[in-house]
Formats: C-alpha cells, sequence, structure tokens
C-alpha cells in the first residue's frame, strides 16, 4: 500500500449489479440478429424441406422476441431498482435462462440439419452456430453463469450430431471440447479484465471523492498549478479568499492570479516582489509570507507556496486571525497586568533596560518602587474586592501624576514601580513621591459601594550612574536599591519617601550578612532561651520564668532580640524558631521544681501555621512536662484574622491544661473585648504603664481597672517592667497585682544560672522577700 493512502474495500455487489447491466445494454442488437438468425433457419428449412426446422426459426424469433422485450423493462426499472442487489439477481437469472433457452435452439438447429442430411442446411447451421458461440464470449461474459449456460446449451447438441454422424466427424466433435473451453476461458478473462478495471474506477472514484471531501472541508484554502503554472485544483475556501468562483479560477496562469490578488487586497510591494524571486528562482523549496486582508472585515492570512518535483506549484492559505489575536493577548498577559492594565514585573526589567540604553549625555534613570501601607489589613478587613478597587485607583492616579514623564508598573500585589528618564532625574523623582505622598494622605473613596479608606505609600527611590548604563543587569541593581529604600521608607518616622544611598546599601549587606548567620545560627544551636522570674506578691517567691529568646554568636558575643527578631520574621524562620523554643523550654522546666512553670511568648505566623497543637503535643511528650507547667502567652494581634479559628485553637490548648497568658496588655484597641472571649489564665499589663505609673494617674486607673475586672474574671495580674523600689511601693499601694516581672527582682539568665537560683537559691528568695516586705511598708505609707 502507498504510504499516506488507504486501501478501498471492493464492494462486490455493486460490481455484480455493474455487470448486470452490461449484459442488459445491447438488447436491442435482437431486433436485428433474432429476424436475420430465425430467416437463416427458415431458409434451411426451406432446403432441406424440413417442418422441424420451421418450428426452430419459429421457436428462435419467440424467444428472441422476449429477450428484446426483458431488456426494455430492465431498461425502465433500473432507477427503481437502486442497490437492491437481490432484485437484480432476478432479472439476471430470468436473462439466463432465455438466453440459455436461445443457445440451445442452435444447437437443436444443427442438429436437426445433420438428420437431414442437407449440405446447405448442415453448413449454414454449423457456420452460424459457430459464429455465435464466438460472439457469446463477447456479449455475455460479465455473468459466468450466463456465458457457460449459452456454450454448452449450444455445443452439446452439436458435438452429439457430429459424434451420431460418425467417421471424421466424430474426430471434429471431440476438438470441438477444447474449442468449448477456450471459449469460457476467453469470457473468463474478458471478465478478469473488466473486473479489474471496473475496481479501480470505483476506487479511484472513492479516493477522488474523499479527496474532493478533504479539500473542501479543510479550514484552509489550497489551489494546485501544474508545471505550465495552470490551475488545476481549486477548493472553496480558498475561492472565498480570492472573492471569485472555482469554475473561475479553474484555468487561470498563475501570474495572472498573483496580479489580481496582489491587487485586490493591496499586498505590501515587498511581498509581492520576494515572491516573484522566489518564482523566478525555479528552487525547490517554500515561500512563506503572513499578511493582512481587510475584505469583509480585518483579518489575518498565512500563505505559503511549495514547488513540486513535476515543476507544479501548491498554495495554501490559512485565516490565522484568531491565532494571531491569540498569540497577541498571551503577550500582552506576559507584559501587562490585567487588572491596571499597566506594565507587570516580567516586563519592568525589559523596560528599564532600554530606557538605560537610550539615556543620552546628562540623563539619569530613576527607577520608583511604591508600596501601598495596611494593604494586607484593608483588603483582610473589606475583602479582596475592595482590594482590587484599591489597587485600580491608586494605579490610576499614579498615572495621572506621572504622566508623559515617565512609565508605571504594577509589580505585583500592593507593589508598583514607575521608571522615569530626565536631566536631574533625582528632582523629578522627588517631585513625584511628594505628589504621591499627598494624594495618598486624603481619604479614599473606592468601590460601587464608595468605601473610605484610609491609606497610606512607602517609596523608595534609586537613580541611576550615567557610567553603569550600558552594565548588563544593570536594571535589577536599581531595582533592588528602590525597593531596599522602600522597606527604610515604610520604617521611617520621619518621611514616606527614601532616595536610596551608600549607606543603604551597607545596611543591605548588613541585613543580608545577619540573614545569613542567623539561618545557619538555628542550625548551629546558637539560639538559646533565657529566662526572666515572675514573683508573687503574697509569698515573695518564683511562680514562673518567662523565657526570652537570645543569639549568642560562636564568639560569645550576643546579638539583641530586637536585631535578629524582625529579621526572623522577613525571612519566614520565626516559626521554626518558635517550635525550638517550645522544645527547649520544657525540656529546661523539666528540670525545675515541680511549682515552677515556665511561659513561652507565640508569634501569630507560629500561632496560625497550623502545626502548633502537634509541636505542644511533641514537646510536652519528649519533655515528660506537665501540661499545667506550661504557659503560652499570646498578643492581641493574634485575633485580626480569624477570631473563632484563634479562640478554637486557644480551648485545645486550655483542654490539654496548657496555660494562656494575654501579653502586653493595653498597648492594643480592643483588649477588654477579648478578655471574656478567650479561654485565659491571666492577664500581663505592659511596661509602659509603669515607666509612667509615677506621674501620670490614667496610667494608675488603667492598672486598676484592670486589676479589678481580672480578679471578677477569675483572671491573674502581672506587671511587666517593675525596676525600682519606689514602682513597686507605689503598685502595691494602687492595685493588688499577683504577679510583678522585672529588671528589680532578676535580668533574663540562661537556663544554668535560672536553674541555680530556683534549686539551691534561698538567699536569693530571702533578699525577694526583704523587698517585698519593703514595699509593702513603703505602700502604706504612699496609700496613708
Amino acid at each position: 500500500m502507498q504510504q499516506g493512502v488507504r486501501t478501498e474495500r471492493i464492494d462486490k455487489q455493486a460490481i455484480y449489479r455493474t455487470f448486470v447491466r452490461a449484459v442488459f445494454q445491447d438488447y436491442r442488437l435482437n431486433m436485428v440478429g433474432v429476424p436475420a438468425t430465425a430467416l437463416a433457419v427458415m431458409l434451411t428449412a426451406y432446403a432441406a424441406k424440413s417442418p422441424a426446422l420451421y418450428a426452430v426459426a419459429a421457436m428462435m424469433f419467440v424467444i428472441g422476441l422476449g429477450r428484446y422485450i426483458m431488456g426494455k423493462r430492465f431498461e425502465a426499472a433500473q432507477e427503481k431498482l437502486g442497490r437492491n442487489t437481490w432484485a437484480y439477481r432476478r432479472w439476471e437469472l430470468h436473462h439466463t435462462l432465455l438466453a440459455t433457452f436461445y443457445a440451445l435452439m442452435f444447437g437443436a438447429w444443427c442438429a436437426v440439419a445433420t438428420y437431414t442430411g442437407n449440405q446447405f442446411a448442415l453448413f449454414t447451421a454449423f457456420t452460424v452456430t459457430f459464429a455465435n458461440l464466438i460472439g457469446v464470449s463477447g456479449r455475455a461474459f460479465p455473468i459466468k453463469r450466463l456465458v457457460n449456460g449459452q456454450a454448452i446449451a449450444a455445443s452439446v447438441p452439436l458435438i452429439a450430431c457430429l459424434v451420431w454422424i460418425g467417421g471424421m466427424y466424430a474426430w471434429l466433435a471431440i476438438l470441438l471440447t477444447p474449442y468449448l473451453i477456450s471459449v469460457m476461458l476467453l469470457a473468463q478473462r474478458q471478465r478478469g479484465n473488466l473486473l479489474e478495471n471496473v475496481i479501480q474506477r470505483q476506487t479511484a472514484q472513492a479516493l477522488a471523492s474523499r479527496i474532493h471531501t478533504a479539500l473542501e472541508n479543510i479550514p484552509q484554502g489550497m489551489c494546485m498549478f501544474d508545471a505550465d503554472g495552470t490551475t488545476q485544483v481549486v477548493n472553496e475556501q480558498i475561492a472565498r479568499f480570492v472573492g471569485m468562483s472555482q469554475d473561475d479560477l479553474l484555468g487561470k496562469p498563475l501570474p495572472e492570479l498573483a496580479l489580481r490578488f496582489q491587487s485586490a487586497f493591496n499586498l505590501d510591494r515587498e511581498t509581492f516582489d520576494r515572491y516573484d524571486q522566489w518564482m523566478a528562482s525555479g528552487e525547490r523549496s517554500s515561500f512563506s509570507a503572513t499578511f493582512t486582508l481587510e475584505r469583509k472585515g480585518t483579518c489575518t492570512v498565512r500563505f505559503k507556496s511549495v514547488r513540486l518535483e513535476n515543476g507544479g506549484i501548491v498554495i495554501t492559505m490559512d485565516d490565522v486571525t484568531d491565532e494571531v489575536r491569540a498569540a497577541r493577548q498571551i503577550d500582552y498577559m506576559k507584559r501587562f497586568d490585567t487588572l491596571t492594565g499597566l506594565m507587570n514585573r516580567n516586563e519592568v526589567p525589559n523596560h528599564i533596560t532600554a530606557e538605560l540604553n537610550h539615556a543620552i549625555a546628562g540623563q539619569q534613570v530613576a527607577v520608583m518602587v511604591f508600596n501601598i501601607d495596611r494593604f494586607k489589613e484593608l483588603n483582610d478587613l473589606h475583602g479582596m474586592r475592595i482590594g482590587d478597587d484599591l489597587v485600580c485607583a491608586f494605579a490610576e492616579k499614579l498615572e495621572q501624576i506621572v504622566g508623559p514623564r515617565g512609565n508605571c508598573a504594577r509589580f505585583g500585589g500592593d507593589e508598583f514601580v514607575v521608571v522615569l528618564r530626565a536631566p536631574r532625574c533625582a528632582d523629578l523623582a522627588r517631585h513625584v513621591a511628594d505628589l504621591v505622598s499627598e494624594a495618598t494622605d486624603m481619604p479614599w473613596i473606592v468601590g460601587p459601594t464608595k468605601q473610605k479608606l484610609d491609606v497610606g505609600t512607602s517609596i523608595g527611590i534609586a537613580v541611576s550612574d550615567e557610567e553603569n548604563h550600558r552594565k548588563p543587569s544593570y536594571c535589577d541593581a536599581l531595582l533592588t536599591e528602590a525597593a531596599v529604600a522602600m522597606a527604610v521608607a515604610r520604617r521611617s518616622a520621619s518621611s514616606n519617601w527614601q532616595i536610596f544611598n551608600q549607606q543603604m546599601r551597607q545596611d543591605m549587606e548588613q541585613q543580608h550578612k545577619l540573614q545569613e548567620d542567623l539561618r545557619s545560627a538555628l542550625d548551629n544551636g546558637e539560639l538559646e532561651p533565657f529566662f526572666q522570674p515572675l514573683v508573687s506578691t503574697v509569698t515573695g517567691q518564683v511562680t514562673t520564668c518567662e523565657a526570652l529568646l537570645r543569639w549568642r554568636r560562636a564568639n560569645g558575643d550576643l546579638v539583641p532580640p530586637g536585631i535578629f527578631i524582625p529579621v526572623a520574621e522577613e525571612m519566614g524562620l520565626i516559626s521554626s524558631i518558635g517550635d525550638f523554643i517550645i522544645h527547649e523550654s520544657c525540656k529546661i522546666c523539666a528540670t525545675w521544681p515541680d511549682n515552677i512553670r515556665v511561659a513561652v511568648n507565640l508569634s501569630p505566623l507560629q500561632f496560625h501555621n497550623g502545626k502548633l497543637l502537634r509541636v505542644v503535643d511533641e514537646a510536652l511528650i519528649k519533655s515528660g512536662l506537665a501540661a499545667d507547667r506550661l504557659e503560652l502567652e499570646i498578643t492581641e494581634s493574634l485575633m485580626l484574622n480569624d477570631v473563632e479559628a484563634t479562640i478554637s485553637v486557644l480551648q485545645s490548648l486550655k483542654d490539654r491544661g496548657v496555660r494562656i497568658s494575654l501579653d502586653d496588655f493595653g498597648t492594643g484597641y480592643s483588649s477588654l473585648s477579648y478578655m471574656n472571649q478567650l479561654p485565659l489564665d491571666k492577664v500581663k499589663i505592659d511596661r509602659s504603664f509603669v515607666v509612667n505609673l509615677q506621674t501620670d494617674e490614667r496610667s494608675v486607673s488603667m492598672v486598676q481597672a484592670v486589676t479589678s475586672l481580672s480578679q471578677k474574671l477569675g483572671l491573674k495580674v502581672v506587671v511587666e517592667g517593675i525596676e525600682t523600689d519606689e514602682q513597686l511601693a507605689l503598685l502595691l499601694a494602687k492595685a493588688p497585682v499577683d504577679e510583678i516581672q522585672g529588671y528589680h527582682f532578676s535580668r533574663p539568665q540562661d537556663a544554668s544560672a535560672v536553674a541555680r537560683q530556683l534549686v539551691s537559691g534561698s538567699a536569693d528568695r530571702a533578699e525577694m522577700m526583704r523587698m517585698m516586705r519593703t514595699a509593702k511598708s513603703n505602700s502604706k505609707l504612699i496609700a496613708a
């Protein structure tokens, strides 16, 4: 089988029907042959004076007339027969019977002529019969039984007569047998040739039909030219492209069609000339081009011309409008933000590089990074739809402020980038930053609900150095510098925009070094818990030790928590560090006296990462510490996300026996509303109230109110930050708190120092008792 061509299944029934039609198609010849043959028989009857031959002549005429009538009726019935093979078979059987009887009459003619002995009759009968046998192989060969029936019917009586005469005629009868066989074989060969031709025609018709169907249904337009450049094949699609009918295109020379096409669709001359050059070259190659047609709306067409081995040419035209539109849409989505229509982060480096390359002498490029302050908080509070509206409003305002002086981009989330190119670009960047700051200082009304939002923005600016304009990846450096400046602006209390400087670079390098060191510190065991005791105001004894994280470098230096804790939060390490502190604190507390608890602070990220309950369970099991000796300190910031989920986790901890403390009480906005919702055991009043205790009556009132409310709720009250006898005495005089904590009693100490103090520190307990008695005596004086 030829590669790529499907072999057709032969329809034998269709071939049979074709053969039946073939044997019926010459029925009109009977009008000539039958009368002539009957007349010849009558002549022999007259010569031999044989009534039997007259009877044979009459039978021949009647049968021949019947064959003619049957042929005429078949011709009239063909349209109704359709593809009914069984009906064809009935017609073919009737025809075979009549034809066989007709041939039998030839045999009877020969037999009677032989019997009469008349030489004229005998010669005429034998001659016409042999001629009829030859004709049978030519007329009836499509149907095997039709040929065989006629041949046998005509020759058997003939052979019998020759044998009956005897002598040399008997030998002639023997020789007639191979002749009879040859007639049948000749008919078989003709039938085989006809069968092969019919099969080939059937296959060709089916293949042509399939090719035609394929050509008319493929989405591409296609036409084929012969070696002389004349159109041979055209499908409907290309006719629609050209605006002509298929009949008008067929037979037209290629140059004429090319000129007409170029004129009708106003193709650019350059493409047309390139095609002419390709045609003239005669190379076995292909020519491709894409162009736009304005007829019946704009559409994009891909044109391809291929030269064949025989010199002919195949041209295809494909409407790729949707494909090009989709590609453009994909390209747009790669380069632009779908929400705001601004450039996205993928396009920003390309744009900065282009601006750097186009900068002339005296020009600088400024990269500005903008971040909407409190965006996550506003998004969580009002929903993502309002967040999207705010982003769109900010983008619109940013474009309005920047105008034609630069280009804006949304870098992601609530972060935007502006790229400026101008002389003294730093001044222009400052001006833009001031305008944006003024705009964000005012309340924003966004969304269909006219939601009023108070937002701010932090802005970082990086200005290029002309010497570095052509350096590879300089755009990445500018983006990094602007981001660093923006982070500085966010932390700054004096200005919401900053221009990157060398000090920031040094700070950035130090920050990067600190991050690397902190990552290795956790792996190398450089992080450890220190502990600060909480003292009972009743007994003067230590009840709890709060775990406070410390970083002791390999050289023994301590890194202050205020430096590395924010870094850990930015790096996402705070959860891992928090899990480590829980495990270490439980393990250490298990070595202390049974009446001493350990308190561990929880970060919001650690609390909400979904692993807290498992970490607490593992720490208690591995250390063997009783659950009621573990105290977890939380802040009200935990309640900003999902109050119900937060309460559920805290209640699960409470059910395990773990104690819960609310830390930094009074520094938030809604602590009082949480005191009755949360499953708390203890409230810790922030140190800021202790600092102002001696000078601010409101701080005293706050402590008194919290103490009174906590006692009514069954909660213990702890005051942090006690550093002097005066503060302690004033506190005890004004509010009956349960526990106190601060440098007045002890600074944070490492595990070994705290263990010594707790296990054998009777002198320390005596000193604490002395301080408490002194404070209580002073408190009475203050109260008096």
